[in-house]
């Protein structure tokens, strides 16, 4: 019985590490360094950061979303949530440089790359009682326009239909 205890304590705690490992793996492939930063940068998905709030939680990243000035300027995981007024779906935006909003701002209603620290702690809208949730905050540091798909400022024409009439 001792050497079954013994062998299920065993992987128990070699499953943990290996968990660990894995995620510290998983980071390192989400996270370097960028020209400017003195720290590295997650390149990550915003429905990662939206799904996980505490993985990101005071780290620099690097999101692309669709961007809409409203009653706050937030950062939506696409354009359906955008147009759904899907809040929780979204990220709120500071200003961490004039000119980085000053950039967002001109892109309205259009897909942004934003850098920024984020923090997941903030997810109220506003202070009123029918406020929305929100997943988190970023406070920018820098902001530009999205390029298309692959890199191109229009969709190849590979990917363009054909239209019917």
């Amino acid at each position: 019985m001792s050497r079954f205890m013994s062998a299920f304590v065993l992987a128990a705690v070699l499953s943990l590490f290996l968990a660990k490992a894995g995620k510290a793996v998983e980071e390192e492939k989400a996270c370097g360094w960028m020209g400017g930063y003195e720290e590295k940068v997650c390149d990550v998905s915003l429905y990662r950061i939206v799904a996980n709030p505490k993985e990101f939680d005071g780290r620099i990243v690097r999101v692309v979303g669709f961007f809409a000035d409203g009653p706050a300027p937030l950062l939506f995981v696409s354009r359906d949530a955008y147009e759904t007024s899907s809040t929780v779906d979204s990220i709120r935006l500071r200003a961490g440089s004039g000119e980085a909003m000053s950039a967002l701002l001109r892109k309205n209603r259009s897909f942004v790359i934003v850098i920024g620290r984020y923090r997941s702690a903030d997810r109220l809208l506003s202070e009123k009682e029918s406020s929305s949730v929100v997943s988190g905050n970023i406070a920018v540091d820098s902001a530009g326009p999205s390029v298309g798909p692959w890199g191109y400022e229009e969709p190849p024409s590979s990917l363009m239909r054909k239209k019917d009439g």
